[in-house]
């Protein structure tokens, strides 16, 4: 069973998964954690570990979007055991202006900001046309997990 882990980027919610997560096939064991309440990279990490443990034991494909991609990075720097790979949708790697001023005292945000990016891992990168509408994104994570 494949087992596919979404995380969402600051400022948004883990509902904005939900449209992709109905467009994959039933049998495989989704998770989307609620991050926005993390202060701490060591809360994200214990929280996506939870939630992945609710689904599945075994190994997780991390998808991540935007900033989120950095929470990713470090999950698999912490829990390489329990990462079988990280697709990468729209990565950002420095928050933009916009994002330190509206986002400032959201306490995920603070605490993705203390998280080094890392280029070094291993990741598929979803390309911006790819990925435009829930059912392409889906197909877009599908392929990226079939072709592992």
């Amino acid at each position: 069973m494949t087992t596919v882990v979404f995380l969402h980027a600051p400022g948004e919610s883990f509902d904005s998964w939900l449209e992709v997560a109905d467009h994959l096939p039933p049998a495989w064991a989704l998770a989307a954690p609620h991050l926005t309440q993390c202060a701490s990279r060591e809360a994200i990490g214990e929280l996506i570990d939870r939630d992945a443990h609710k689904v599945s034991d075994e190994p997780v494909v991390l998808v991540a979007r935007g900033l989120a991609v950095r929470v990713a990075q470090d999950f698999y720097r912490t829990f390489t055991h329990r990462v079988e790979s990280v697709i990468a949708i729209d990565a950002e790697y420095r928050p933009s202006l916009r994002q330190l001023f509206s986002l400032r005292s959201e306490p995920y945000f603070q605490a993705v900001r203390t998280i080094t990016a890392d280029i070094s891992i291993d990741m598929t990168v979803l390309s911006p046309h790819e990925v435009q509408y829930p059912a392409q994104t889906a197909a877009a994570v599908y392929r990226a997990i079939a072709e592992k």
